[in-house]
């Protein structure tokens, strides 16, 4: 039970990193874009 609640966790984390990180680059397209402009 231990171990699921550890992995569970990591799965949480590695998502939310991901997420993130898809932010991120969506965010300095828009400013490449605008820049480009």
């Amino acid at each position: 039970i231990f171990g699921w609640l550890i992995l569970g966790e990591e799965i949480q984390v590695r998502s939310i990193v991901g997420s993130a990180l898809i932010l991120v680059g969506v965010y300095l397209v828009n400013l490449q874009a605008r820049r480009r402009r």
